[in-house]
């Protein structure tokens, strides 16, 4: 296959990321031997003794009572759990209400028929 302009761009264009991809790590290796020279040349502290030995007793933050929380949340969740149910009744009043009317109706229909009120079909002579 010959190779044409564009196969002369694309390798310019390939090369030239790798030689950034080439140069940033190189930049990095730099960078860190920077700092392993700096950091093996930083004095030794000794870790043995404390700087300082006042400690405070009082803790510098608030105490947090979770349990008070724990037990407030419970009481909100049963109040919560309370309003739902009584939701649930109130909005289910009215559909119960017109069920019980349609099954009256219903029982009354079902005890005022007879013969003469019951629809049949007579066969064609």
């Amino acid at each position: 296959m010959p190779h044409s302009e564009l196969h002369k761009t694309k390798l310019k264009k390939n090369l030239a990321v790798l030689g950034l991809i080439f140069a940033a790590c190189a930049l990095f290796w730099i960078i860190t031997m920077i700092k392993i020279g700096k950091a093996e040349a930083a004095e030794i502290v000794d870790c043995g003794a404390p700087l300082y030995t006042d400690i405070e007793n009082q803790s510098a933050f608030d105490h947090c009572d979770i349990y008070t929380r724990q037990l407030a949340f419970r009481e909100e969740s049963l109040a919560l759990r309370q309003a739902i149910q009584e939701r649930v009744e109130d909005h289910a009043a009215p559909r119960k209400q017109s069920r019980e009317d349609y099954e009256k109706k219903l029982e009354e229909l079902h005890n005022s028929t007879n013969e003469d009120n019951i629809f049949t079909l007579s066969p064609k002579d």
